[in-house]
């Protein structure tokens, strides 16, 4: 009868290491394992006048039933979304103004109100280069989650070649 009842929990048992895996598809405890949440749209190129600041648009989307944390989090210890500068970035990154988020209801109780970017994404990269063509290379830093489960922050390479005139 106890090799019945071993072998009847046998799939049980077996079930349980997958009932532990996350519910974000491609996710995995693995670093290397997990899927692009934030996928760089455009431009690939810019033109902007030499030497003197200027503004551009980085389109971002954000991976569907996904959000990450806005640069503007509701609590402190949740991580913001950061745009910076790469080391050996050919042109200057000045600085980033970042859309405000959306209000997101998480239904605890009591229930908690997030500020997140989902979707579409544009953010505005103010930047500067001398005369000629450069590669602006900069690091997207991020928290993405699901209603129900956050992966480890990620830092993802953008560049952009900006052409000053």
């Amino acid at each position: 009868m106890r090799k019945f009842i071993l072998f009847a929990a046998l799939p049980l048992l077996m079930a349980l290491p997958m009932a532990a895996q996350s519910i974000i598809p491609g996710w995995s405890e693995t670093k290397e394992a997990h899927p692009q949440v934030v996928a760089f749209l455009a431009p690939d190129t810019a033109t902007v006048t030499a030497g003197k600041t200027a503004e551009i648009e980085l389109r971002l989307h954000i991976r569907d039933g996904m959000h990450i944390n806005s640069h503007s989090p509701s609590y402190p210890e949740l991580i913001p979304t950061t745009l910076s500068a790469d080391e050996g970035s050919e042109a200057e990154l000045i600085g980033t103004r970042y859309p405000e988020g959306a209000n997101l209801m998480l239904g605890a109780n009591p229930p908690e109100n997030l500020n997140v970017y989902t979707g579409d994404l544009l953010l505005h990269a103010r930047v500067r280069a001398q005369a000629g063509e450069h590669l602006l290379k900069m690091k997207l830093r991020y928290q993405a989650c699901t209603l129900n489960a956050c992966m480890p922050p990620r830092t993802i390479p953008l560049s952009v070649e900006l052409i000053a005139r």
